[in-house]
């Protein structure tokens, strides 16, 4: 399959219906979280899954379609890119539970050996959570794992395979499948050790993400060979997001062997149907602007869990009983998501961007901002271990 061949015969589209199904999931997976009044699916954790495919998608489509890069250049500007688009609210979140943990007095559990807070603080700062090197999957973010894993599924993706072609990729995700499936027997599995020391959590994000590059693959050759006609793909799309809303609701309260598998299907079906943006689902979504959820996913994805906490153990205005609590926190989490977004987020990844260009030019500007932020991680690090000595007397 010549995937350089295929691009270059089509447009350069917008996903507006993937990303509208990229802010649902987040929602989703938000309120499996939080469990406020039972309204949430149980099998939300699927929606990871439905993450890391459409990030390789995505990544294929963005940055090795429709030319293979080939210059030195490339490998910092998409490491670079990557840090600027997921470690600034990474960060911003975690100072932000530091602070709910401090206002709430909250004492993190110090003295039950690998796995503790300090050190899962420190995986996150460098952003190896759920990497393996942690007993189980307790990040001092929940959320954030999969932040993580994606992260270097990237830079590996970049640093070793931008080269390769349409079946190594396949074999890289068989392989990956195949040692989940060996060490756990199922490849919904985040938190445990696979192959001694790699997280099944890092192995099943392999797996995923270089499915969605092949995805991309696959949707550049039909494109470049048929343009499905409009009652096609509308009947294509309602037949997709049917079976996925018919399949979740048969199996909310199993866990029949093989489910997993069945969902990766489905939402790889779904994706190649609606990167299409042809259908009249596709057209409801653009013409009623409900793709913006997906902007802000990210947003919601890293903060549910901190402004949960905070809207129910500061302010006392979210109880998870109450039914209209679950309509008042979704209000509250899209409103913050939004100016998370808008406020933070974007400045946040173009001011990264910046910076690690002039950091790597090492130029007078790239060393000041190096020593700032060398600074700001000492005495962040030495106030924190200060409170944590000082609460340690009280467990």
């Amino acid at each position: 399959m010549d995937t350089q061949t295929n691009c270059a015969k089509i447009q350069r589209p917008y996903f507006y219906s993937l990303d509208t199904f990229r802010g649902i999931a987040a929602l989703l997976v938000a309120y499996m979280h939080v469990q406020i009044y039972g309204i949430y699916w149980a099998k939300a954790w699927y929606c990871v899954d439905f993450f890391f495919i459409l990030s390789g998608f995505i990544l294929q489509y963005k940055y090795f379609c429709p030319v293979m890069p080939d210059d030195k250049s490339f490998l910092h500007k998409f490491v670079s890119h990557r840090i600027a688009r997921l470690y600034p609210l990474h960060i911003a979140v975690l100072f932000l539970i530091l602070l709910e943990w401090l206002w709430v007095g909250y004492v993190p559990p110090l003295n039950q050996g690998r796995g503790t807070v300090p050190f899962d603080l420190l995986q996150s700062v460098f952003m190896i959570q759920g990497m393996g090197f942690s007993l189980g999957n307790n990040p001092v973010n929940p959320s954030s794992w999969s932040i993580g894993t994606e992260f270097w599924a990237n830079i590996l993706f970049a640093c070793l395979f931008i080269q390769k072609g349409f079946f190594i990729r396949i074999s890289i995700a068989f392989l990956a499948y195949l040692f989940l499936v060996n060490s756990c027997g199922t490849i919904d599995v985040t938190g445990f050790p696979a192959l001694y020391f790699i997280s099944t959590g890092f192995l099943r994000t392999i797996g995923v993400f270089f499915l969605g590059t092949i995805l991309y693959d696959i949707y550049a050759f039909i494109r470049s060979k048929w343009i499905p006609r409009l009652f096609f793909l509308s009947v294509c799309e309602l037949a997709s997001l049917a079976s996925l809303i018919l399949f979740a609701y048969i199996t909310r309260n199993t866990n029949l062997y093989g489910i997993d598998v069945c969902y990766i299907i489905l939402f790889c079906t779904a994706i190649i149907i609606f990167s299409f943006d042809s259908g009249i689902l596709s057209y409801f979504f653009k013409k009623f602007k409900i793709y913006y959820i997906g902007y802000f996913s990210y947003s919601i994805y890293m903060i549910h869990y901190v402004l949960f906490w905070t809207l129910r153990d500061i302010f006392n205005i979210i109880n998870p009983d109450k039914k209209s609590s679950f309509f008042l926190f979704t209000l509250i989490l899209l409103f913050f998501s939004a100016l998370i977004y808008y406020a933070f987020e974007k400045p946040a990844a173009k001011y990264y961007r910046n910076c690690i260009s002039d950091i790597t030019e090492f130029s007078s500007k790239g060393k000041a901002i190096m020593y700032r932020l060398i600074s700001i991680f000492v005495i962040s690090f030495f106030f924190f271990f200060i409170f944590i000595y000082k609460q340690s007397g009280l467990q």
